[in-house]
């Protein structure tokens, strides 16, 4: 049974340090604008340098246009992202795709990542796919109620991609809302952990406390290397 952090009041992780695989990879998942990547900058943070951050999206097929649909796990190229895990799992660098979101294309240049201690893969279908499910040693799923992530959606989409409200409710329709039901809503089963988003304003008191255990159970309670973490919780979850 996965942890749920909206119903226990914490929870802990003990090992040593040198039992935790390396590269330890944890993977994020949720919906569409539930919140994953600030639970991914939090837990990026409190490991500083020892952690890299691989995105679902850079993935995604160079010949898609504006008019395909980018809510599908067709969209993603798997065999790519499999590749990109198992060459950081055999301690070997690896040269990263980057997408360009808001021209609908792959970027040019690639971003070279290293096989770091921890690697955090975020994405809304990792879960959906059995190879890449396996590859992950921890999964931490951010459950979010159809409206706040739509009023999300709505708020980043037209300050960042300039969109339309009728374009995104119309999308939202047609696509987004079918994929969170067909694949990322069923795929919470796999959770080791879930982190409840409830809307904005959000305490995020049991996120902090998650990420906490998490760096302490990477580095074995090792007090020295804990110190040397520059954690910096965020007020609030949205």
């Amino acid at each position: 049974m996965p942890i749920s952090l909206g119903l226990t009041s914490g929870f802990t992780l003990q090992s040593s340090f040198q039992m935790v695989k390396q590269p330890f990879i944890i993977g994020i998942c949720g919906g569409s604008c539930s919140g994953k990547s600030l639970v991914t900058e939090k837990l990026k943070l409190s490991l500083d340098l020892s952690a890299s951050v691989i995105n679902e999206f850079d993935f995604y097929h160079p010949n898609l246009t504006n008019t395909d649909n980018f809510d599908s796990p067709d969209a993603i190229n798997w065999e790519l992202l499999e590749s990109c895990l198992n060459t950081l799992n055999s301690k070997s660098t690896f040269e990263c795709p980057q997408y360009d979101l808001l021209k609908h294309k792959r970027k040019k240049n690639t971003l070279k990542l290293y096989p770091t201690r921890v690697v955090i893969v975020e994405g809304m279908f990792i879960l959906s796919r059995e190879e890449i499910r396996n590859k992950l040693d921890l999964i931490i799923f951010v459950d979010c109620p159809d409206d706040i992530r739509v009023a999300n959606r709505i708020r980043k989409f037209t300050k960042n991609f300039n969109m339309s409200l009728e374009f995104i409710i119309e999308y939202y329709l047609k696509y987004t809302k079918i994929a969170y039901e067909k694949y990322i809503k069923p795929s919470k089963i796999y959770a080791d952990i879930i982190v409840p988003n409830y809307g904005t304003q959000y305490e995020s008191k049991g996120v902090d406390f998650m990420v906490i255990n998490i760096t302490q159970f990477l580095y074995g309670g090792d007090s020295e290397n804990i110190n040397r973490l520059r954690y910096a919780p965020l007020k609030y979850f949205n």
